[in-house]
């Protein structure tokens, strides 16, 4: 009985509405108004401990959930190696929920109630979202753009110019999506174009400020995604051929080409001239210390630490330790820098391949949903779940973005629209207005 009172609870329209709400407000300002987002996030994480319990033995099963259970085992072994291998090194006590912040997408794939104008409208409010974190944070908005536009570096206060062009990059992906979109948000002509004006505004804001980062971890994960993308599609719809398979091969090398006459994009590849030559001839011993430079050369005193715990890693710390005990690494760039600048080859520093291996299953996983999905679209679905992990997994080869705040901002959002319907059909449980 009192589970069924519980229940009637999670499925109470109005508490639907309230936690939907409650979303849709972390994603507008937890990244620009941190305080009144954390009072969203609040709310929806209290307002989920009901559903948790009602649906406590079907999620258990649930491989994403599982995924995360996994991860906080492997973080226990990995602290526990710790203590055995570098116990002087070793943290007190371990943190098993190390991975909660990457996973809590699932709560929020609940409230979205597989419903394909709930996922529009939540990714509508992150663009909003990111354009007042960006007006909020600068100093002088306007003024930054146009220096952007002269051909200087801008982050808009956001973070820095990495983490601001990775969050651009994903919303400028995800606009698209909502453009391609617009008759689910409505079909009524006076709400659909004043939101084809706004999408289209904001899309052009996120790609502006994607170029204007000067992140150039961004520019290839968006030139790798514009790459792969028309070949997908064409699998997906069944129209592989010779001619579509040549029209796209000449736009991407056409786009390519215009993407490379940019003098900023010139600019930011001529500098790393010197430390690309150095890798391309092998002289892995006089990598300079530019910015690719001082990440390369990260990676290469990662071997040591990877060898050693290849398995379960060793521990939280081990990325810090990385740099901060080599022999080899300059002084200065010890006391600048505390990690590797890649999630891939931090996860398995301090986790191992086991632990890389469950979250890269997690992410293939939420791919593989899409095709079980009951979506009335799912090939578009497993389209953009393909762009957007791929677009992930990309930038994380140079920006340890698995272990900050901006990136477990973002990719919660873009997960929780990806997973929503699949969670929604394992469930057995539909919104009263699901409409996909």
């Amino acid at each position: 009985m009192k589970e069924n009172k519980i229940n009637n609870l999670v499925i109470n329209k109005s508490f639907l509405n309230v936690m939907f709400i409650s979303i849709c407000g972390a994603a507008i300002f937890k990244y620009s108004i941190r305080e009144v987002g954390d009072i969203f996030q609040t709310l929806f994480f209290l307002g989920s401990i009901p559903f948790i319990y009602v649906h406590r033995k079907k999620l258990i099963r649930d491989k994403i959930v599982l995924s995360f259970f996994l991860l906080s085992f492997i973080t226990l072994l990995s602290w526990i190696n710790s203590l055995y291998k570098i116990p002087e090194f070793a943290k007190d006590t371990p943190n098993v929920f190390k991975f909660f912040d990457i996973f809590y997408f699932i709560i929020i794939s609940f409230w979205l109630s597989g419903n394909q104008r709930k996922i529009l409208i939540y990714w509508f409010c992150a663009l909003i979202g990111f354009l007042l974190a960006c007006i909020i944070k600068s100093d002088a908005f306007i003024h930054d753009f146009f220096l952007g536009l002269n051909g200087q570096r801008i982050d808009y206060n956001v973070h820095n110019a990495q983490h601001t062009g990775m969050i651009a990059g994903f919303l400028f992906l995800i606009s698209l999506y909502l453009l391609a979109n617009i008759n689910y948000f409505s079909r009524r002509l006076n709400i659909k174009i004043p939101l084809l004006i706004s999408i289209t505004l904001l899309s052009l804001f996120c790609l502006s400020t994607a170029i204007f980062s000067q992140s150039r971890q961004v520019w290839l994960s968006l030139l790798v995604v514009m790459s792969i993308s028309p070949f997908i599609y064409l699998y997906l719809k069944n129209k592989i051929n010779i001619k579509s398979v040549a029209l796209s091969t000449i736009f991407i090398i056409g786009s390519i080409y215009l993407f490379s006459q940019s003098t900023i994009i010139e600019k930011r590849i001529s500098s790393e001239s010197k430390t690309l030559q150095a890798i391309i001839h092998q002289n892995y011993q006089h990598i300079p210390y530019t910015s690719i430079g001082i990440r390369v050369n990260f990676w290469f005193e990662s071997i040591p630490w990877i060898k050693d715990s290849p398995i379960i890693g060793i521990g939280e710390d081990a990325r810090e330790l990385v740099i901060s005990e080599s022999p080899r690494l300059p002084q200065w760039v010890k006391n600048k820098f505390w990690h590797l600048h890649n999630s891939h080859i931090e996860t398995i520093v301090s986790y191992g391949f086991i632990g890389l291996f469950i979250i890269y299953f997690s992410y293939f996983w939420i791919i593989k949903t899409s095709i079980k999905s009951k979506h009335r679209n799912h090939n578009d679905m497993m389209f953009i779940s393909i762009l957007f992990i791929a677009y992930w997994l990309v930038v994380n080869n140079f920006e340890s973005f698995f272990f900050w705040k901006s990136g477990e901002y973002i990719i919660n959002i873009v997960l929780a629209g990806l997973y929503t319907t699949y969670l929604h059909s394992t469930l057995n449980y539909s919104d009263n207005k699901h409409d996909s």
